[in-house]
Order: structure tokens, then C-alpha cells, then sequence
């Protein structure tokens, strides 16, 4: 996919974001042994 730098820019930002969402939620995941999908969601929904 060819896109313009200001998009490219963009997109590496939202990337960015979802990547420390996903820490976000492996650590409270880790913390709370918790894996249950639907508790988890529970967890962390607010707070990320």
C-alpha cells in the first residue's frame, strides 16, 4: 500500500497507540492472573 508521508505519519502513531493499549491490558492481565477474555475487558476497559 502506498501512502503519503502526513498518512504514513498518522498511521505509525495509531499503531503506536493500539501497541501500548495491548501492553496496557498484559500487564494488568499479568498482575491479575487473569485470562479470561471477557473479565479481562472487564479489568481494563476504563482505565485504557
Amino acid at each position: 500500500m502506498i501512502v503519503s508521508p502526513n498518512i504514513r505519519e498518522k498511521i505509525d502513531e495509531t499503531l503506536e497507540g493500539f501497541a501500548g493499549a495491548c501492553n496496557q491490558i498484559l500487564q494488568t492481565a499479568k498482575q491479575e492472573n487473569c485470562w479470561n477474555t471477557t473479565k479481562l475487558h472487564h479489568l481494563t476497559y476504563k482505565l485504557v
